[in-house]
């Protein structure tokens, strides 16, 4: 042991030297990623998608752990909560200011992930279309084995549903909701 981990007060009072202990701490990181990208599709999808993603920002405690939310518009904002960062009446805040992405910002998104995918354990992403991007986001964090939620808002639940399918395995998990049917559809397992 070096002697800057020696604890020279305790040493100095019983007469014995005492050498401090560290340890690693480890906690949980996990990505609320929100899709921007609205494209031509109907509001109501964008509205939908905000909502999910303020209802699990509300739900996850961060006092021992970091939720970062991730969005693009224009650039990309990486916003981290929990443990003495940002609070989240702050990001829920941020949340409701959130606008739909005049340019294609998902790639952008994906290349952010690809980066930092590996700093979390766990994610959630709400997407509004399930494009190239939006596949390789989720193989972003398979590829780190990162468990993933992944909700996609969409008007065709049952198209979208089969498309989606293929990407489905022990890390990733995709629920495919229609606006109006939010709570019946999150709350099924």
């Amino acid at each position: 042991d070096g002697l800057k981990h020696v604890h020279w007060k305790t040493a100095a009072r019983t007469g014995e030297l005492v050498v401090r202990e560290f340890e690693d701490e480890f906690f949980v990181r996990q990505a609320l990623v929100l899709d921007t990208d609205l494209g031509q599709q109907n509001p109501v999808l964008f509205e939908a998608a905000v909502s999910i993603a303020a209802s699990y920002l509300s739900s996850v405690p961060t006092r021992e752990a970091i939720l970062d939310l991730i969005f693009s518009r224009e650039k990309l904002f990486d916003f981290p909560s929990g443990r003495s960062l940002l609070s989240h009446s702050v990001l829920l805040k941020t949340l409701a200011c959130v606008q739909p992405s005049t340019e294609p910002a998902i790639r952008e998104l994906s290349q952010h992930l690809a980066m930092t995918g590996n700093r979390f354990s766990g994610a959630i992403c709400i997407f509004l279309s399930w494009t190239g991007h939006h596949r390789a986001i989720l193989e972003h964090f398979r590829r780190h084995q990162v468990p993933v939620l992944a909700i996609l808002v969409t008007d065709h639940p049952r198209r979208d549903q089969r498309k989606t399918r293929a990407a489905c395995d022990d890390h990733i998990r995709i629920k495919v909701v229609a606006p109006d049917r939010i709570v019946q559809r999150l709350g099924q397992p």
